[in-house]
């Protein structure tokens, strides 16, 4: 079976739909274990969902403390993870009717197409039912000034992590900097500061 993957026409859906899938994973993984699995051309980021589908000020595709606007929309369709999740229900979906119906290529392209585009509606719906729950939770960021938390993905000494704070008696995260100094994940800090792009500066307690 797995030989069949790449032989003839399913060679044009298994590598996306393999290569979708490996993307998606990895970018899993490193959310789990703390990494910010991201990129520069990545704006729309799964990747930074908080504990609980909390979130910081205002909530965003990538979930984090900072403000969203409509500018930031035209990225996150061209996420790095919206693509890997359209590509793997282009591929996995082209593969089925390929091997599994027999179905002439042209079919399997056009069904394809449409079914990366269902995965893509289905995350989006997914995300914009998560925010519209985020309404009622939403917390002023300036409340955060002078609170302990957790380093939940590493503070780069020129560039921004995360860190999960408790306030109102809900796990949150929010975007962070420090003073030029990394802070590895699990480090305890303190905020010491609300920067005006609603990013949070930390220090270690």
């Amino acid at each position: 079976m797995l030989d069949q993957l790449f032989q003839g026409d399913a060679l044009w859906f298994s590598v996306p739909a393999l290569f979708g899938t490996a993307v998606f994973i990895l970018r899993m993984v490193l959310m789990l274990i703390g990494g910010d699995g991201g990129d520069g051309a990545d704006v729309g980021d799964m990747g930074d969902v908080g504990d609980l589908g909390d979130v910081g000020d205002t909530g965003d595709f990538d979930f984090d403390g900072g403000e969203h606007d409509s500018s930031d929309t035209a990225f996150e369709i061209l996420s790095v993870q919206t693509i890997s999740i359209f590509l793997m229900g282009f591929g996995w979906v082209g593969v089925g009717c390929i091997l599994g119906s027999g179905w002439p290529t042209w079919v399997a392209m056009l069904l394809g197409l449409v079914g990366g585009v269902a995965m893509v509606w289905i995350m989006a719906r997914t995300l914009g039912a998560v925010r519209n729950l985020e309404g009622s939770g939403n917390v002023k960021i300036q409340n955060t000034l002078g609170l302990e938390g957790d380093v939940y993905a590493q503070i780069p000494a020129d560039g921004r992590g995360q860190v999960r704070l408790v306030i109102d008696s809900r796990q949150r995260i929010f975007n962070a900097v420090s003073d030029d100094t990394e802070i590895a994940s699990q480090t305890r800090v303190r905020v010491v500061n609300v920067n005006d792009d609603n990013t949070l500066t930390v220090e270690p307690v």
